[in-house]
């Protein structure tokens, strides 16, 4: 082709359009365009960056949030693996004990599992025979007995409601309360001090030794009981003069028969069965008319005391009876 056929474009004409252009406010396209160079749409330029921006963000983000799930796992997977092997360490195997199981141990004596094993039996079960435990047995629940229970030692931690207990012999190393009535059918033993703040009803009351604060009232009679205490004749009976005793350290009853040429004197002694600690007070009565007539009197000690005359009495006389009463 001729060189002289193809449009040229001035750089001056170029320069003058785009100067006025700007003066006038209004872009006027190129009159002459080059074959050579490739047409762009203007439209797309813009979207084309705004993709690219996004895309670019796109992957920095993706990346992040790889980071932070691989970080994560890797903490999950060290969690998990720390509980199994805790886990592993605590839990007790366990075994199901079927019916094939139990046709193998049935009339011999086996040993199942070890003791880091847990033997669960999910239905009731029936021991025909005895049941030995060589350690521990807890109960979770209610425990129900039919027959009696042997137990050696038993030792109750909280409170416990009994509604009948029968027992041999029970030791009660702290304080006892019992808020109904106690019945003891056979002796009660109290080696140490007993102190009752309502009243005491008992058929018979045997003490040995009884100590009171306040004054003793009784609505009815004193009965004294003990054995009888010895008795030893004196001079004032006379020759063939007896005497007779019936009664008790506390009370009693003396009859006295003089015979012949009865001297002043004493009648008779009485010893105690069981001595007083100190002198007693011994007091004497006449209970007939012939021991009425009589200067009578009495020497005491701790051990008895004696019924004398301070003259003579008459002689040939019977009847004479006195009745005494001693308190310690």
């Amino acid at each position: 082709m001729d060189s002289t056929n193809q449009p040229t474009i001035e750089s001056n004409s170029l320069e003058t359009e785009d100067s006025s252009a700007g003066q006038t406010g209004v872009v006027n396209a190129p009159s002459v365009i080059n074959a050579s160079t490739p047409i762009t749409p203007q439209g797309n330029k813009q979207p084309d960056q705004k993709f690219k921006k996004l895309r670019d963000k796109v992957n920095v983000y993706f990346i992040l949030l790889v980071v932070l799930l691989v970080f994560l796992g890797g903490i999950a997977f060290y969690a998990i693996q720390r509980n199994r092997k805790s886990a592993s360490d605590t839990v007790l195997n366990t075994q199901s004990l079927n019916q094939e199981a139990l046709d193998k141990i049935s009339g011999s004596d086996a040993t199942i599992g070890d003791p880091k094993q847990t033997l669960s039996v999910e239905s009731n079960a029936i021991f025909a025979g005895g049941v030995l435990v060589r350690g521990n047995l807890d109960v979770a629940g209610t425990i129900k007995i039919g027959g009696s229970l042997s137990l050696p030692g038993l030792s109750v931690g909280g409170t416990t409601n009994v509604d009948q207990l029968a027992s041999k012999n029970i030791t009660v190393a702290g304080d006892a309360a019992v808020q109904g009535k106690m019945l003891i059918q056979n002796g009660l033993s109290v080696n140490g001090t007993v102190s009752f703040n309502g009243g005491i009803t008992a058929t018979q009351l045997t003490i040995d030794n009884l100590q009171l604060n306040n004054d003793l009232k009784l609505s009815r009679h004193i009965v004294t009981s003990g054995g009888v205490p010895n008795r030893t004749n004196g001079s004032a009976l006379g020759g063939g003069g007896t005497a007779t005793l019936n009664g008790s350290d506390t009370a009693g009853t003396v009859n006295i028969s003089t015979g012949n040429s009865a001297p002043a004197g004493c009648f008779l002694t009485v010893t105690f069965t069981s001595a007083y600690a100190a002198v007693p007070r011994v007091i004497i009565s006449p209970a007939s008319s012939s021991a009425a007539s009589i200067s009578y009197y009495t020497n005491r000690t701790s051990t008895g005391f004696s019924i004398c005359t301070a003259s003579d009495p008459p002689d040939g006389t019977s009847g004479i009876t006195f009745d005494y009463f001693v308190i310690g």
